[in-house]
């Protein structure tokens, strides 16, 4: 008696999950295997669906540090613009002052 076997109660695909739906549906895999009562068929079964969920979560997880990445990027660039522009209108002024 899987949950799985029937089609019409198949979970959605890993791929499309978000981070907090793919950690909870691992946590409850992880504690089914762990309480050693799931048949052998099913814990392949729930592996395997395991391994996909990790790699959701992987994809996330990088898809996030790129972001972050990206924007701290950006960010040190907007910071030495704002510091050109600082310094170009402080020698504009040194040299107004002459």
């Amino acid at each position: 008696m899987s949950k799985r076997k029937n089609a019409a109660s198949e979970p959605p695909a890993a791929e499309t999950l978000n981070y907090e739906q793919a950690v909870a549906e691992l946590e409850l895999i992880i504690d089914q295997m762990e309480s050693g009562h799931t048949p052998l068929e099913q814990a392949l079964a729930d592996y395997e669906r395991g391994v996909a969920l990790l790699k959701r979560c992987r994809s996330i997880i990088s898809q996030a540090e790129q972001k972050i990445e990206h924007l701290k990027a950006s960010a040190d660039e907007s910071a030495a613009s704002a510091a050109g522009a600082v310094d170009e209108a402080c020698e504009d002024e040194d040299e107004s002052d002459r």
